[in-house]
C-alpha cells in the first residue's frame, strides 16, 4: 500500500500496525511539535535581545549548524519514519533555534519593525494553516491527483529556478536582485511560492488523513506531524520572504 505520494509519507505502507494512529494524535503531535518550536524561537530571540560576545557566538554557530542539522533529521525521517518517533522534537528545536535566529536579528535590524514583521507573519502562517485546515475538513476543498501532480510540477519549478537564478546571481548580482529583491518580478515570485506551500499544506493534511485510514501504526502519527510541521515552518519562511520584501520596496 502507498500511502500519498509526498516525500515524507511515501514509504509508510510498508510497516506494521499494532495500535492504529488517529487524527487526534496527530493534531496533539502536531501541537506539541509547533509549541516546542516556538518556545525555542522564543529563546533565541531572548538570547539574541542579550546580545554579547558569548551569547553572540552561540547563536551564530547554532544558526550555521541548525539548517544543516535539521537537512540531515528531515531526510532521515523521511527515509525512516519510525526515526520520526525520536528525532521530531529535536527537529523541531532545531526549526526553533533558525526561526529564533532569524527574528532575533531582525529585531536588532530593524527594532520594533522587525518584531511586528516576525510577529506579522507569524499570524500570517497560523491563519492560512487553519484556513487550508478547515476548508480540507469540511470537504470545500479535495486534494485530487491533479492537484498533486500540478504542486509537484509547481515546486519543481520554484526550487531549479531558483538554482539556477542562484548561480547567475554570483556572476551578475543585479539578477539575484531583480529576482529576491523588492521587486515587482520579486515579490510575485513569494506570492507564487506562498500558493505552492498552501497547496502543499493540504496535501500534509491530506497525506496524515491517509495514513489514518490505512489503518498504520500510531507511531507513525509523530511521522505525519513531522509533515505537517515541516509544511507550516515552510510557509512562516515563503510569508517572511514576502513581507521582507515589501519592507525593501517601501524603503526605495
Amino acid at each position: 500500500m502507498r500511502v500519498g505520494n509526498n516525500t515524507v509519507f511515501r514509504r509508510a505502507g510498508e510497516y506494521a500496525c499494532s495500535n492504529p494512529a488517529t487524527m487526534k494524535g496527530v493534531t496533539k503531535k502536531s501541537a506539541i511539535m509547533l509549541i516546542t518550536a516556538l518556545l525555542t524561537a522564543v529563546l533565541s530571540i531572548l538570547m539574541m535581545k542579550s546580545f554579547s560576545s558569548l551569547t553572540g557566538g552561540i547563536i551564530v554557530v547554532g544558526y550555521l549548524l541548525s539548517p544543516i542539522l535539521t537537512l540531515v533529521l528531515s531526510l532521515i525521517m523521511s527515509f525512516n519514519p519510525i526515526a520520526a518517533k525520536v528525532l521530531a522534537i529535536p527537529y523541531s528545536i532545531l526549526e526553533g533555534v533558525s526561526i529564533g535566529s532569524i527574528c532575533g536579528l531582525l529585531l536588532l535590524a530593524f527594532g520594533i519593525e522587525g518584531a511586528l514583521i516576525a510577529g506579522l507573519a507569524l499570524i500570517i502562517t497560523l491563519s492560512f494553516f487553519l484556513g487550508a485546515t478547515l476548508l480540507y475538513s469540511t470537504g470545500l476543498v479535495k486534494v485530487s491527483s491533479g492537484l498533486r501532480r500540478f504542486a509537484f510540477i509547481a515546486l519543481f519549478g520554484i526550487v531549479i529556478s531558483s538554482f539556477i537564478i542562484g548561480i547567475l546571481s554570483i556572476f551578475n548580482p543585479a539578477m539575484g536582485a531583480l529576482f529576491y529583491g523588492g521587486s515587482n518580478l520579486g515579490i510575485i515570485v513569494s506570492i507564487i511560492s506562498i500558493l505552492v506551500a498552501g497547496i502543499y499544506t493540504l496535501i500534509t493534511l491530506d497525506n496524515a488523513k491517509r495514513i489514518v485510514d490505512a489503518g498504520l501504526d500510531e507511531q507513525f502519527e509523530w511521522y505525519a506531524a513531522f509533515g505537517i510541521i515541516l509544511n507550516v515552518i515552510w510557509l512562516f519562511w515563503e510569508v517572511l520572504s514576502l513581507l521582507l520584501r515589501i519592507l525593501a520596496r517601501s524603503d526605495r
